[in-house]
């Protein structure tokens, strides 16, 4: 996709998607980053010792990495905002979206079921108003 026609769609976007998009650009960036780090350490390594290294450590980033996009994935099936998805408790799925589920019940227990206020205009009303 030619780079101005894609700047003329990201114009047309609100707000949150403009965020949300750079966000995951950002993110993208990291892991080729990261990648990038992962071949070279694997590339310079020259005895099995410096190669299990760096091994382990591809392996201990792509662990933190699955596991973070998992909790991002439950927070955002939850409605969860950023702040909370980082306090999701469990290694499995399962834990995770329990954890979820008790964040969610407790960030929508104070908002009322809805917010009209004052009288309920379907009360019983005889169609005249007192002025006092």
């Amino acid at each position: 996709m030619p780079a101005d026609r894609q700047s003329s769609q990201e114009d047309d976007l609100s707000d949150w998607a403009r965020k949300e998009l750079a966000k995951v650009r950002n993110e993208a960036a990291g892991y080729r980053t990261r990648l990038r780090d992962a071949e070279t350490k694997l590339s310079v390594a020259k005895s099995p010792e410096e190669f299990e290294a760096a091994l382990a450590d591809v392996k201990a980033k792509n662990a933190d990495l699955e596991r973070s996009i998992l909790v991002s994935t439950v927070a955002r099936r939850f409605d969860l905002p950023e702040a909370l998805a980082g306090r999701l408790h469990g290694k499995t799925p399962e834990e995770l979206e329990a954890d979820a589920k008790a964040l969610q019940a407790l960030v929508t227990q104070g908002s009322p079921a809805t917010l009209g206020g004052g009288l309920d205009p379907s009360d019983e009303d005889d169609g005249e108003m007192d002025p006092r």
